[in-house]
């Protein structure tokens, strides 16, 4: 599958806000093994972990980075990621796609994602609407109470977003716990630094 990522993704103003993991976890996520012509995907994470050889707890971190700025959101219980403009670099440019779409689209697990997706796609070109169609049908399907659905993903946002204040909280209380040193060991510090 051919996927177009433009040089300017470099001086992309999210981009440059975020760390260089997290920068490097979004260009994996666009040109993925796992991805489809959706942009909307499976991807539990020790799939990426291993595709990166990185352990879970440094992919969740430039993950979460990713999400907080707004070029992700993934679905934790159904282990699906949503690239936002995705189909904004990489089109759907003919009926064909847009059906080979459909068939990926069937394929993912129920996912509050797809009413992401069902945004960004209405009111666009005509031939998506095959797709738009199914979108809006799994929406009424999967989503008997969304109030519930989204009431859920917050909670959920929310508890992460806690847990990485605490983790930030507990690095800098870390840094700070380092005691001053003795004037000797001041001393001693500076002249093997002279050496």
């Amino acid at each position: 599958m051919y996927t177009r990522v433009e040089s300017r993704f470099w001086q992309d103003e999210k981009m440059r806000d975020v760390s260089s993991d997290a920068r490097l976890i979004m260009l994996y996520l666009l040109t993925s093994p796992h991805r489809n012509i959706l942009g909307l995907y499976y991807l539990p994470y020790p799939y990426a972990c291993f595709d990166l050889g990185w352990d879970e707890q440094r992919f969740d971190k430039g993950f979460n980075e990713l999400l907080r700025n707004g070029c992700v959101s993934y679905d934790k219980a159904a282990h699906v990621v949503f690239i936002k403009n995705f189909l904004k670099h990489n089109p759907l440019e003919n009926p064909n796609q847009v059906k080979s779409a459909v068939n990926k689209l069937d394929e993912l697990p129920q996912t509050t994602l797809v009413k992401g997706l069902y945004e960004v796609l209405k009111g666009e070109k005509p031939h998506y609407k095959p797709l738009v169609e199914r979108l809006a049908e799994q929406l009424k399907q999967h989503m008997a109470n969304p109030l519930e659905t989204l009431d859920v993903t917050l909670l959920e946002q929310e508890e992460e977003e806690v847990k990485e204040e605490e983790e930030v909280k507990e690095e800098v209380k870390e840094e700070t716990d380092i005691k001053p040193l003795t004037p000797q060991e001041t001393i001693y510090s500076h002249w093997n630094t002279k050496k």
